[in-house]
């Protein structure tokens, strides 16, 4: 027996119907999919909902991935397969790009039939939140439109928004530099738990980057360079594809890196050695700062480097498309 509910993704009209395993919705937005809403019902955070949206509003109707059952152990997994915008300034690139990639000849009009379609497609919280975003890309003559973007959804792509994209976004999405972000020691003390850095950047973090020659891996500490080490950190950072930033040591430069990092709009992908995660006065360790200690960090010890790699590999494969 369908039930008339509202959808759990998006809270549009949708019917439910109850089997053994799991409840099959068929949304009039989302479509069909299915979700454990028994003992093991996902726990959906509003940045859930929005990435799940775009999820199904790309996927084909006929997709084998919407038979998969969401749940609570899945959820992490789906959600981090998805390349979702990190931050406020890679969603206004994910919206400028969108206009640049449909845009075949210059003043041709990108016309927006369906808001709501846009702005699952694009992770807009709202058309509110789409309209201010349109607002800026207007008045920072990126896109033009001859009426307000609140009742016009006909623009073109103007030549500052096109150099914009071709200068910024796209060596961005065309990088193949993992740029690493760590504690340079190369001392080991396994009785406070203090790892030689060298050594885990050789054995599990460089191979990983490297790992299906996509992307080619770049430390610092590394680089043949005459240049002021921080102007020179800057401008390889703005130039990754990504960062990796290991958090043990709790080293300031590592933290200002992957901050640097994530303001721009590169992604950053975080690990750290399991005992740094927390602070142990008895070690003189200093755990890994509150603002960052609920990230989905990537935990490593000298024992498990080859776990560690593979963990690796997999984080930057669901992350860097």
């Amino acid at each position: 027996m369908k039930n008339i509910i509202k959808c759990p993704i998006c809270a549009s009209n949708c019917t439910l119907e109850n089997i053994e395993s799991c409840g099959i919705y068929e949304c009039e937005k989302c479509g069909r999919f299915h979700m454990n809403h028994f003992d093991n019902e996902p726990i959906l955070s509003e940045h859930d909902k929005l990435v799940l949206k775009h999820y199904f509003t790309k996927l084909d109707k006929n997709d084998k991935r919407r038979l998969k059952i969401i749940d609570n152990n899945n959820l992490k997994e789906i959600i981090e397969s998805i390349d979702y915008p990190k931050n406020l300034v890679e969603k206004v690139n994910g919206v400028l790009k969108y206009f640049a990639e449909n845009t075949t000849f210059y003043s041709k009009k990108v016309i927006i039939d369906d808001i709501s379609h846009i702005c699952r497609l694009l992770f807009c919280v709202h058309e509110e939140e789409f309209r201010a975003i349109i607002q800026y890309l207007c008045d920072n003559k990126y896109l033009y439109s001859k009426n307000p973007p609140t009742s016009s959804y006909s623009f073109q792509l103007r030549m500052e928004g096109l150099k914009y994209y071709e200068e910024i976004i796209v060596p961005k999405l065309k990088s193949q530099q993992g740029f690493v972000a760590m504690w340079f020691n190369n001392q080991e003390d396994s009785a406070k738990f203090i790892p030689d850095m060298q050594k885990i950047y050789s054995v599990a973090i460089k191979p990983a980057i490297e790992n299906d020659e996509r992307f080619l891996s770049l430390k610092i500490d590394n680089k043949e360079h005459s240049n002021d080490i921080n102007d020179e950190m800057i401008s390889e950072i703005r130039k990754s594809r990504f960062v990796v930033a290991d958090l043990t040591g709790y080293r300031g430069g590592v933290y200002f890196e992957a901050g640097f990092a994530y303001g721009l709009g590169i992604p950053v992908i975080y690990t750290c050695h399991e005992k740094w995660l927390k602070s142990n006065a008895e070690l003189g360790i200093e755990g890994v700062h509150f603002d960052l200690n609920h990230r989905n960090i990537i935990l490593w010890n000298d024992n498990n480097l080859e776990s560690f790699k593979n963990n690796l590999i997999n984080r930057i494969n669901a992350t860097i498309v």
